[in-house]
């Protein structure tokens, strides 16, 4: 691959929840990044899913999810865009305990 073309990004995202995110609130949370697709251009896949592993079970982690953005400048543009910088303030911030979030090109 020559030094010109672009290369996907995939975008790592790990969240705890606080312990008083209710059931519901989780729920839309999740239901929302998942919805980021449909509505951002440059995401080219997504998949995301409750905590489910035997090998780090008491961690704390509890969702999730992988998008795969077209190139770094659809990352870039995914950071800033009002309907992602919504859901964030709207359904994630307000019960999110932590994160960890992890892009890299290939």
């Amino acid at each position: 691959m020559s030094t010109t073309e672009k290369k996907p990004v995939e975008h790592l995202v790990i969240l705890r929840w606080k312990s008083t995110a209710s059931e519901s609130a989780k729920k839309d949370a999740e239901e929302a990044i998942a919805s980021l697709p449909k509505q951002i251009p440059g995401i080219d896949a997504y998949v995301g899913g409750r905590q489910n592993s035997p090998e780090a079970p008491g961690r704390g982690w509890d969702f999730g999810f992988r998008m795969t953005f077209r190139d770094i400048e659809s990352r870039d543009v995914y950071l800033t865009h009002p309907v992602h910088v919504d859901v964030k303030t709207r359904f994630i911030e307000p019960i999110m305990d932590a994160a960890v979030v992890f892009d890299f090109e290939h």
